[in-house]
């Protein structure tokens, strides 16, 4: 068999990291990012992992009974979620069977395990989202799916709505800044008081910068902006409400 034919393929299981595992012909053993257990499907091999086939969904032949429409519109192409396409019960069983293996493989075989507590959507607090500056502007976002490239997000339905709510004001003040050159990082964290920032680039931070970061936290009601170059410590931060009109 060529190692690039492609295959018609059932899925039988789910793999710790997300991705359904099916049976080649010969025995051995095939990932498939994006599949389910239950699904019957036309795949290409796409490369290996460790002693096993990696390949991606050509077509679906015969969906999982347990397949549903993802809530997200970037859904398959972020890599933020990989499961969004199960039904919520077997994705729960699913999840508590991993506690339970591990603590069965760590001697512990008969340890009760409590049905998995859900956090419900749109209620996730913090996100690091990656940046890009390109020819068509800013790009802000999580990675694809792996990729090293950035999904630009114009919706996130785990995270807390208010920081979704910052993604395109946030593009705005970001095309203007001298300091983005071509990528970083924003963190953010909503807090008590607000949202939040940290702001990493791969440029220097001039005074020009300073003011129209110090300007978009009073227009947006960020308590406190934090800006570093690179990986490096937080140099600057904001200055507390109600005087968020300066950085230093």
């Amino acid at each position: 068999m060529m190692a690039a034919e492609s295959l018609d393929l059932t899925v039988e299981a789910m793999g710790g990291a997300g991705d359904g595992i099916a049976r080649l012909p010969d025995g051995g053993t095939c990932f498939l990012p994006l599949a389910l257990p239950g699904d019957r499907l036309h795949a290409r091999p796409a490369g290996r992992r460790g002693d096993s086939m990696l390949a991606e969904i050509e077509a679906l032949l015969g969906p999982s009974p347990d397949r549903v429409s993802p809530p997200c519109p970037h859904f398959a192409a972020c890599g933020g979620c990989t499961l969004q396409h199960w039904a919520d019960a077997p994705y729960a069983e699913w999840k508590r069977g991993r506690l339970a293996e591990a603590l069965s493989r760590a001697g512990f075989p008969d340890a009760p395990v409590a049905p998995l507590a859900r956090t419900p959507p749109g209620t996730r607090r913090r996100a690091d989202l990656a940046l890009r500056r390109g020819p068509g502007g800013i790009t802000l976002g999580f990675h694809a799916r792996g990729s090293g490239s950035v999904v630009d997000l114009a919706a996130c339905t785990v995270l807390d709505p208010r920081l979704v709510a910052l993604f395109a004001p946030l593009r705005g003040v970001l095309r203007g800044l001298g300091a983005l050159k071509r990528e970083g990082s924003a963190v953010l964290n909503l807090l008590d008081s607000g949202p939040d920032l940290l702001l990493r680039t791969d440029g220097m931070l001039d005074a020009v910068g300073r003011t129209a970061l110090a300007a978009f936290a009073t227009a947006q009601g960020l308590p406190r902006i934090a800006w570093a170059r690179g990986n490096g410590p937080p140099g600057n931060r904001g200055a507390d409400r109600p005087r968020p009109a300066s950085l230093r």
